[in-house]
């Protein structure tokens, strides 16, 4: 925002009084060095203050449904043959021209409220091929059906917890399938995973209490390992989780297809990146947009499923 504030004042010089010129570089003055030293400066008429802790209340508060408006942009601009997209919880007022199913986050264990905001979609009648997409996943470039996975990271045999509950419950998803002679690859890969409704639907009614039983399931590593054949990650993924300056977010993104990102690292920049990268309002959100030729290529259409928190944690 900084960097856009003096890029206009430049701009501004050709037409714009000297005198108010002058006044505005002494603002932007005090702008800069209380953006260094990160605390708050008084000026008259005008009081800057720390920018929230990424994550924090006050910078959720802030960014409101942002990392979901940019997520669906995404979705509009790179998935081939788009039918639907779901969105399973809450739904922010901008929204339009999508299914939505009310849902409330009743379990204790977060990926039990997320297999059953799949399951309603599920039972409420998606595609047969279906997309599972958070709305911290973005993707970086176009993509077909066949290209968006599942991956995985790696095997889980021999691995041991680091005492984290997400962690503990990724390793007791690795017991539940190994205990049954399946394969145990690390599925929780943070990006869009394919599905398919049929056999999600037959795996819930045969396992569904253990989506709730001690740590639970975690999803991508419970249905990927019952229902397809994981491929290797490699390097198709940019994982950001921590504040980075622009250049380094550039770099982070060059050549990827996908981008995960957690609330500590949805920062201002990244904030900024994403809106370069996608700039234009999409079908999905309220307000005029930019207009676009959608070309519809050949092949059955899946949808995409976005369960969302009524209070992002």
């Amino acid at each position: 925002m900084f960097t856009k504030a003096v890029a206009r004042l430049e701009d501004a010089r050709a037409y714009t009084d000297p005198r108010l010129i002058e006044v505005l570089q002494e603002i932007l003055g005090h702008c800069s060095q209380a953006l260094e030293h990160r605390g708050d400066v008084d000026l008259p008429g005008l009081k800057i203050r720390q920018e929230p802790r990424p994550g924090s209340a006050a910078w959720l508060d802030q960014a409101g449904d942002a990392e979901l408006r940019y997520a669906l942009r995404s979705i509009e601009q790179h998935v081939e043959d788009l039918r639907k997209v779901w969105i399973v919880g809450h739904r922010p007022a901008w929204l339009r021209g999508v299914e939505h199913i009310p849902a409330e986050d009743p379990s204790q264990i977060k990926d039990a409220n997320i297999l059953a905001k799949i399951e309603a979609a599920c039972r409420a009648g998606c595609s047969d091929r279906f997309v599972f997409w958070s709305d911290d996943q973005i993707l970086l470039c176009p993509l077909a059906w066949s290209q968006l996975g599942p991956y995985t990271w790696r095997d889980l045999a021999g691995q041991h917890a680091n005492g984290k509950r997400w962690h503990r419950r990724l390793l007791a998803t690795r017991d539940w399938l190994a205990s049954r002679g399946l394969p145990t690859w690390h599925c929780d890969t943070h990006v869009p995973i394919p599905m398919e409704r049929s056999r999600f639907l037959e795996l819930a009614d045969a396992a569904r209490d253990v989506w709730e039983s001690g740590e639970g399931v975690t999803v991508g590593t419970w249905y990927c390992n019952q229902a397809a054949q994981p491929r290797p990650m490699g390097d198709r993924k940019a994982t950001i989780e921590a504040r980075l300056p622009t250049d380094q977010l550039h770099a982070a993104i060059a050549g990827r297809w996908f981008l995960g990102h957690n609330d500590a690292g949805f920062t201002s920049d990244l904030w900024a990146l994403l809106d370069e990268l996608f700039p234009d309002r999409c079908r999905f959100e309220a307000g005029e947009r930019a207009a676009r030729i959608l070309v519809k290529p050949p092949g059955p259409s899946p949808s995409v499923i976005v369960p969302t928190i009524s209070q992002p944690i």
